[in-house]
């Protein structure tokens, strides 16, 4: 799943006990945190995406090497910080 700063989903991790396979495997919930339009990718945020885009920026190169270029990246009238 890719990321996007302003995601339509979001990332859960749950650990199921009683029918794991194996045992204390996590397992992983994605739900919809908006209207998602047929056709629309569906995407997370890898970083907090409350901080500022030098911030997300810098997270998201340091830890995933990549520049984001989302909309709401790319957008100047937005987040200039």
């Amino acid at each position: 799943i890719n990321h996007s700063c302003r995601p339509n989903a979001v990332q859960t991790f749950w650990f199921d006990k009683e029918d794991a396979d194996p045992p204390n495997m996590p397992k992983l919930q994605i739900t919809t945190c908006r209207s998602v339009k047929a056709g629309e990718e569906i995407t997370i945020s890898y970083c907090d995406n409350s901080c500022p885009r030098k911030n997300r920026q810098n997270e998201l190169w340091e830890g995933y090497k990549f520049h984001c270029n989302c909309d709401w990246c790319e957008r100047s009238d937005v987040d200039a910080a």
